[in-house]
C-alpha cells in the first residue's frame, strides 16, 4: 500500500475505535458523527467520508468487534466430557467473553432502532446459543433449556456480578452450579 492508503486505513480503524468507546459508554444511538469525530480527533466531515451513514457506521464497528473478539470456539466444551465438566467449560468460557464487551448491554438496548445492529447483535448470540447446545448435548431439545441458560448466562448478569465485586472464577463457578441444578430438575 502506498502512504495515502496507509493514512486511510488508520484514520479508519481511529474512527472505528472511538466509535466502540463511545457506544460502550453511552450507547449506539446516542452516538454521533460529531462525537466520533471529537473522540477520533478527526474532522465530522473525515468520519462522513470513511461512512457516510450512521448504518454504515454501525455495520463497520460490529464487524471490527467481532473480528477482535469472536464468541468463544465450540472448542472449548469438550463434547465428550461429563455433563457438569461441559456446563463449567461453557461459564467459564462465556464470562470471559462477557467481561471483553462491556458495552454489548447499551448496544442490545438500541437493537430494535437499527437493523444493522440487530443482524450484528443476532450473530452474537446465536453463537452463544450454538455453545450452549454443545455444552447441554441432548439436553438442549427439552422445552426451552436453551433460552433459560442463555438468560442466566447474559451479559448483564455477568456484569452485575462483576460490579458487585465477585471475581470472573467465581461468577462461572456460582452460574455452572445454577445451570447445573437447574438441568438436573428438568425432566421434558
Amino acid at each position: 500500500m502506498d502512504q495515502r492508503a496507509v493514512n486511510a486505513a488508520e484514520t479508519r480503524d481511529r474512527i472505528l475505535y472511538a466509535t466502540m468507546e463511545l457506544h460502550a459508554t453511552q450507547g449506539v444511538m446516542a452516538t454521533s458523527h460529531k462525537d466520533v469525530a471529537a473522540r477520533a480527533d478527526v474532522s465530522v466531515g473525515t468520519v462522513y467520508h470513511h461512512f457516510p451513514t450512521t448504518e454504515q457506521l454501525v455495520g463497520a464497528c460490529g464487524a471490527k468487534i467481532f473480528a477482535m473478539f469472536p464468541p468463544p470456539p465450540a472448542s472449548v466444551i469438550d463434547a465428550s466430557a461429563a455433563f457438569a465438566t461441559r456446563i463449567r467449560q461453557l461459564t467459564n468460557a462465556l464470562v470471559a467473553f462477557c467481561q471483553q464487551m462491556p458495552g454489548f448491554t447499551l448496544a442490545r438496548a438500541d437493537r430494535g432502532k437499527l437493523p444493522v445492529l440487530d443482524e450484528n447483535i443476532k450473530c452474537f448470540e446465536n453463537a452463544i446459543d450454538a455453545l450452549i447446545r454443545r455444552a447441554l448435548g441432548t439436553r438442549s431439545r427439552r422445552r426451552n433449556a436453551v433460552v433459560v441458560v442463555a438468560a442466566l448466562l447474559d451479559f448483564d448478569v455477568v456484569g452485575r456480578l462483576a460490579a458487585a465485586g465477585m471475581p470472573a472464577p467465581e461468577i462461572a463457578a456460582t452460574l455452572a452450579s445454577i445451570t447445573i441444578s437447574w438441568m438436573k430438575g428438568r425432566t421434558t
